[in-house]
């Protein structure tokens, strides 16, 4: 049988600011949240159909050990491609 893993990311705000969590399912069945780290995003102003918000790289440099969507995207699919 082939388990299929797959993932989504989330922008939780946080008391030190907002940071991106990695949620996705593993091989044996169990669901885990993993914190990848500070999210360097903005509101877009505009929501998914399902309520969601759209994150979009905040405005200016990024500062150093923050992550963008983009990069938040690969290191997402870097973490699932582990598991798989």
């Amino acid at each position: 049988m082939d388990v299929r893993i797959t993932g989504h990311l989330i922008v939780d705000a946080r008391r030190n600011g907002r940071v991106y969590v990695a949620s996705f399912a593993q091989a044996g069945g169990g669901k885990t949240r993993r914190v990848l780290g500070p999210a360097w995003v903005r509101d877009s102003g505009r929501q998914t159909a399902r309520g969601a918000i759209i994150w979009r790289a905040a405005d200016g440099h990024c500062p150093g050990g923050h992550l963008t969507p983009q990069a938040t995207k690969a290191e997402l699919d870097r973490l699932l491609a582990t598991l798989r």
